[in-house]
């Protein structure tokens, strides 16, 4: 191959990127953006994110805050902030809305007493990618002044959805905790 050859591949490859990410922000924008596309609910919400779901992941981590400051956080958002990529929720009501260049909808459907609540994705910006999601926030006292988060995301995708996708998980843990640390 020649070097010319070489930097038309490169080349393709960064304008295809980047109009692949431009697509993704368009296709997020506005007050539609999260809500564009509906997803199917799961039946049993608990057994999706246990067992069901193509891919989950689960992390655990400590927080220096007290439960009630933690869950309050849990509840009016924000608890993820990754600039462009995706940020919020922004909370109204039982609805919880995430922002950036992937943009989606959930819905609280179990709410423990101070401990656990559980969300389920009603709507999404990118098309004919997600099926179906939910997420799982627990809190735990550590002791008065420290708490202990556990968070799990299960995804069911579209069209691969029949693939066993959850030893993946393993890869997306470290950035997940990462992320989530950041908020708290």
């Amino acid at each position: 191959m020649t070097t010319s050859t070489i930097v038309i591949i490169v080349g393709t490859a960064v304008a295809a990127a980047l109009i692949s990410v431009l697509a993704l922000a368009a296709l997020s924008a506005g007050e539609n953006g999260p809500r564009r596309f509906a997803l199917s609910a799961p039946v049993d919400t608990g057994r999706f994110i246990d067992r069901d779901a193509a891919w989950a992941a689960t992390v655990e981590f400590e927080v220096r805050r007290s439960v009630d400051v933690v869950w309050q956080q849990l509840l009016d958002g924000p608890i993820v902030a990754l600039g462009p990529a995706i940020n919020g929720p922004t909370v109204v009501g039982v609805t919880r809305t995430y922002h950036g260049i992937v943009a989606a909808t959930a819905d609280v459907v179990d709410q423990s007493n101070r401990s656990s609540v559980t969300t389920v994705g009603s709507a999404i910006s990118i098309p004919v990618v997600v099926k179906s999601f939910a997420e799982r926030f627990t809190v735990a006292p550590v002791n008065e002044s420290s708490s202990r988060v556990t968070y799990t995301l299960a995804v069911q995708p579209r069209f691969i959805g029949f693939l066993p996708l959850r030893w993946t998980a393993v890869f997306a843990r470290p950035v997940i905790k990462f992320v989530m640390k950041m908020a708290f």
